[in-house]
């Protein structure tokens, strides 16, 4: 399943190929690997594109099941309440019994939860490293390895 989403009004500007300035954009699209929903997002996670990455995550919640890894290695950039929209899915997620995980913080920080609250999610370097582990587990019947230094408090 293939879906992408776009907000033209978001603030956050860059440059392409040729210098010349456009806006960044947050696109998302979902798929399956080895029976697990990964959610890709392409652009920039700022306040205009809170609502639209809630609807992704509202959309790989209602379709599917087990533990979703959000691939941020695309991602240009995040603003403090993007990182809080990432925090507040691994909530949402944890209450309906299922575990956010990322992946892929090459460009963006780890994300901070305010005051350290909020489940705890998993920072794993990529997409294959991240299905390899929750495979591991889901098979071991454990949840996945959580390491102190790739850990979101």
């Amino acid at each position: 399943m293939h879906r992408e989403a776009s907000d033209p009004v978001n603030t956050r500007q860059d440059t392409d190929w040729r210098g010349a300035i456009t806006a960044v954009t947050l696109q998302w699209h979902n798929e399956k690997q080895r029976g697990i929903t990964i959610l890709h997002l392409t652009g920039y996670l700022g306040e205009s594109a809170i609502d639209r990455f809630a609807g992704a995550v509202g959309w790989v919640l209602a379709h599917g099941t087990g533990p979703i890894v959000l691939d941020l290695a695309d991602l240009h950039g995040w603003s403090d309440e993007g990182q809080a929209a990432v925090v507040d899915a691994a909530t949402r997620l944890a209450s309906h019994e299922r575990i956010l995980v990322i992946c892929g913080l090459h460009r963006v920080p780890e994300p901070k939860a305010p005051g350290n609250f909020g489940p705890p999610i998993t920072v794993y370097p990529d997409v294959g490293a991240a299905l390899t582990d929750l495979c591991q587990t889901a098979s071991q019947d454990r949840p996945p390895r959580r390491q102190p230094t790739n850990r979101v408090p």
